[in-house]
């Protein structure tokens, strides 16, 4: 048997499986990724505890970089309304990957009035 998706997201890979009778069980079979995912939030810390608290908003549309060790940029993907991005395929090709937030702004946003 062989595994493979559409977009070869997913490593192909194979099972050898005895059909010598009708009712075969292959049971849970694994299915290894070749990508990672990163999942990241940018928002303002406003007690500093680095940690997002109730409340703390998120920093839209703020560019969030993953780049090699090297300072070279490997991807980059800006924030949605609330302040996540999310990195779907992250390939780190057996290197160290940094992800590191650009501010598009000075201060943060405005707190919403409602």
């Amino acid at each position: 048997m062989t595994v493979w998706d559409k977009y070869l997201d997913l490593i192909i890979s194979f099972q050898i499986v005895d059909v010598s009778n009708e009712n075969v069980d292959l049971g849970q079979l694994a299915v290894p990724s070749w990508f990672g995912r990163l999942d990241s939030w940018v928002f303002y810390d406003g007690n500093g505890n680095g940690i997002r608290d109730p409340g703390e908003m998120g920093m839209p549309e703020q560019a969030v970089n993953l780049r090699f060790r090297d300072g070279s940029m490997y991807q980059s993907f800006p924030t949605d309304l609330e302040g996540y991005v999310p990195f779907d395929e992250v390939f780190p090709f057996f290197n160290w990957l940094i992800a590191r937030w650009t501010s598009r702004a000075s201060r943060p946003p405005a707190q919403p009035s409602w």
